[in-house]
């Protein structure tokens, strides 16, 4: 089992005060590939960043590589394999970056910092040990996101209907849903249907139990029971009409944001990372705002975890331009003002304190929902990385499928899903 460090103060202390400015260094010339994800906000502004590093050390360039986040780690998989990784990658915090980081596939971050060459005095030690896995700095947080409700503002006030404010549970959820179909009066239903999303029902399940999903042994902590009520609150919603049915969910490409119900006008809700109403946003024409996602118990279920993460691939074969490249791209104030809310919230505090003059009102509005949830009850972000993980939850996706459809039983689907997942587990 592999988990992301929490505690390396004595580590992370060193390298703050190492690294608190990267030292002036000659730079060698060199193309260099870099990939990321996410919106063509985002890809604007990236490539833009990009040609201010490659004005800053001349004979630096980039080859760029974009993609929607479906396929993108299929993908850098194969390329992996092959050998030709590219050099700098946008990562995902879990469970890609242990995965990643421990099987060598990332650079050791750790001597740049300690050298000077790479600078991360906009980071705290928290930041830094999101970046971590087992005491070894293998990325850099870009930005810190967090669980949350994405509402279209523009139909909550053609209803006249109120937004969710601060705590709510899934039953005001349900009720909601359905007083927003109603309502409507066939024109679009209250939200998307989030039962196959594996991420959405972690959140539930934290705030039922208290529990994370997996123990430190790598294995499930959730029942068939667990399961059940979790499918059966959806079919629930599938049955009263409010959310879509399983048809027009179906054809939304996880990942693929452009598909999804709630962008093509479907719905009123639906379920993303806080960073996610940036891209969404630029998908469709109506104000989006943003709520906590609900809770299914006492227990505390919202965290914030980083969006998204840079690093170098260790066989790059120009480690120390891609380290600089990388530097620049965290600490270079032009490039951070170019670069702005496109990832999120930044988890560096020098590009906060440089974006804060000029953010937009959606952005002041993710970062003051970053904060609210920050000053709250907050739990562990779930970060264990084990072996078939991914494949669970492909496995958590065609069981939710299959129990929407009506192809297998709720009882029956959750008790296959736990036992085709042990096995995926153990292998």
């Amino acid at each position: 089992m592999r988990l992301l460090a929490t505690t390396t103060a004595l580590t992370l202390a060193g390298q703050l005060a190492m690294g608190t400015a990267a030292m002036a260094q000659e730079v060698a010339p060199a193309d260099l590939r870099m990939a990321w994800w996410g919106g063509e906000p985002r890809a604007v502004a990236t490539r833009a960043a990009l040609d201010l590093i490659s004005a800053k050390y001349p004979g630096v360039t980039f080859t760029t590589e974009w993609s929607g986040f479906a396929g993108y780690f299929d993908k850098f998989a194969t390329q992996v394999a092959g050998g030709n990784a590219p050099d700098i990658i946008q990562m995902n915090f879990a469970p890609e970056l242990a995965d990643y980081g421990s099987r060598g596939v990332l650079l050791d971050l750790g001597p740049y910092v300690a050298s000077g060459k790479l600078d991360v005095s906009g980071f705290n030690e928290a930041a830094l040990a999101s970046g971590s896995v087992d005491g070894v700095l293998y990325a850099l947080p870009l930005s810190g996101t967090t669980p949350a409700t994405i509402i279209n503002q523009t139909k909550f006030a053609a209803l006249g209907i109120a937004e969710p404010a601060g705590d709510w549970s899934w039953e005001d959820f349900a009720a909601l849903a359905a007083e927003i179909t109603k309502a409507a009066n066939g024109a679009y239903v209250g939200a998307d249907d989030a039962s196959a999303r594996q991420e959405v029902y972690e959140v539930w399940y934290l705030g039922r139990t208290g529990r994370q999903l997996y123990t430190e042994a790598g294995e499930r902590t959730d029942t068939v029971e667990d399961l059940s009520a979790w499918f059966q609150m959806w079919a629930d919603m599938r049955a009263a009409g409010s959310i879509v049915q399983p048809d027009v969910q179906a054809a939304h490409t996880q990942g693929d944001n452009a598909t999804m119900p709630f962008v093509l006008g479907r719905s009123a809700m639906t379920f993303q990372w806080s960073q996610g109403q940036t891209t969404l946003a630029s998908l469709q024409p109506d104000d989006l705002g943003l709520a906590l996602q609900p809770s299914a118990g006492e227990h505390a279920h919202q965290y914030v975890r980083p969006g998204n993460l840079i690093s170098v691939t260790a066989r790059s074969r120009n480690v120390d331009t891609a380290v600089a490249a990388v530097s620049a791209f965290v600490s270079d104030p032009e490039v951070l003002k170019v670069l702005g809310m496109t990832r999120g919230v930044p988890s560096s505090s020098q590009a906060r304190a440089l974006l804060e003059p000029t953010l937009t009102p959606i952005d002041q509005e993710q970062v003051a929902f970053i904060d609210t949830v920050s000053s709250g009850p907050l739990t562990a972000p779930p970060s264990a990385s084990f072996s078939g993980m991914l494949d669970v939850d492909q496995l958590f996706t065609r069981t939710g499928q299959d129990i929407a459809f009506g192809r297998v039983s709720i009882a029956e689907g959750a008790q296959r899903f736990l036992d085709q997942a042990a096995d995926l587990l153990s292998r």
